[in-house]
């Protein structure tokens, strides 16, 4: 409802996570600190892309997290142009017959020719070329030097993500003046980022 609000092509960054329809909640004692999340067996993106794409301005950028299972599904409609995979700094819970998921994916989205900028990252450049640039401009899509899920004892939210990794986000795809939006905000750190 919110989003039907906004104008169109009014919004630089669209940077989210929204519910992943999986309704989990672990067995465990020990660990049981949050309460299933409201609505999330049945969400679904579909409802709320077309919106995301209306208010996103020409040259800007979509970033939607989500599990890799949940990468699967939500592709038919996001059409991602690309994926980051992104470490949660900890292990899942989850069934004992299986891996455990150790990251998160991101599914990034260009509108138009939305330029990836990584120079303020200062990422030394250790280029082959003669006399390259000092700092990296691009980055690959293999983040391992941020976390993304907030430590589940310090969490506010089930699935909270990290400061570093929503800033980082923001500083390769944004001006300083640009406008972001979350339209899952959850605990608000992006906000905070």
């Amino acid at each position: 409802e919110i989003m039907k609000q906004i104008p169109d092509k009014s919004v630089d960054l669209v940077l989210t996570d929204p519910p992943y329809g999986i309704n989990f909640q672990s067995n465990s004692v020990k660990v049981k600190r949050h309460d299933v999340l409201v609505n999330d067996k049945d969400f679904d993106i579909g409802k709320y892309w077309d919106e995301i794409i209306r208010i996103t301005k020409d040259k800007g950028s979509i970033y939607v997290f989500c599990r890799w299972d949940i990468a699967y599904k939500w592709q038919e409609v996001i059409k991602p142009d690309s994926q980051i995979i992104i470490s949660r700094g900890r292990v899942s819970m989850g069934d004992l017959s299986d891996y455990s998921d150790e990251y998160e994916v991101i599914l990034y989205k260009k509108i138009g020719k939305h330029i990836i900028d990584a120079t303020p990252l200062k990422i030394k450049n250790n280029s082959h070329i003669k006399n390259p640039p000092e700092f990296k401009s691009r980055i690959g899509n293999l983040w391992v030097d941020v976390k993304c899920n907030e430590a589940w004892e310090r969490a506010s939210h089930p699935t909270q993500k990290t400061v570093e990794s929503l800033s980082k986000i923001i500083r390769v795809s944004t001006k300083e003046t640009d406008i972001v939006f979350d339209p899952f905000l959850g605990s608000g750190t992006t906000a905070v980022a």
